[in-house]
């Protein structure tokens, strides 16, 4: 007998499109892509405009400026004349650290809480993309955030139309990663 072993070769893991509804303890990469099943078609939802940078204002006050570029988010499916009750969609944004991971009852430096300002959910618009297409969109327009630090958001979208078990997560994503910094740094 050969008591010789071969090497094994590691299995290589790749980030898939589809982020894991309830499943935060595996180690998968945030994905700025998700895909869905609903109304009968496939559907893609994607970050079309990743934020880059945020700017908070003064040093004692908590108002902060919109981040730049605003997140834009888009919903396509994979049929072209496929009927979607866009007004049933929703889109909730959450903080997170730049692992994905998120940030709830967090604490500054300085002993500030840590979170997000503006409007953290939105509704679905049926828009002109930029080749005068239509299209379905989220568009969040007056996001900051209070503190300085190396940010993600992650977007998770809800079918709110009328069914037993309430509403449901229809998938997730997140953004690319921004940093947020005060005005001398920006």
């Amino acid at each position: 007998m050969n008591s010789e072993h071969k090497p094994v070769k590691p299995v290589q893991h790749q980030s898939s499109a589809m982020t894991l509804v309830g499943h935060s303890s595996l180690n998968l990469l945030p994905s700025s892509e998700s895909d869905f099943f609903r109304w009968g078609c496939q559907m893609h939802f994607k970050v079309v405009e990743q934020p880059l940078q945020g700017r908070m204002s003064g040093h004692h006050k908590k108002i902060c400026r919109p981040l730049d570029p605003i997140p834009v988010l888009a919903i396509t499916p994979n049929k072209p004349d496929a009927v979607i009750p866009y007004y049933l969609l929703l889109c909730v944004v959450v903080l997170c650290d730049q692992n994905g991971n998120e940030l709830r009852n967090l604490l500054s430096k300085k002993h500030n809480p840590v979170h997000l300002t503006g409007t953290t959910g939105t509704a679905c618009n049926h828009l002109k993309d930029a080749s005068k297409e239509y299209g379905y969109f989220f568009v969040f327009n007056d996001l900051g955030v209070t503190s300085p630090g190396v940010f993600r958001l992650k977007f998770q979208l809800y079918d709110i139309g009328p069914r037993p078990s309430g509403q449901q997560e229809l998938c997730h994503v997140f953004s690319d990663t921004f940093e947020s910094c005060d005005n001398r740094a920006f």
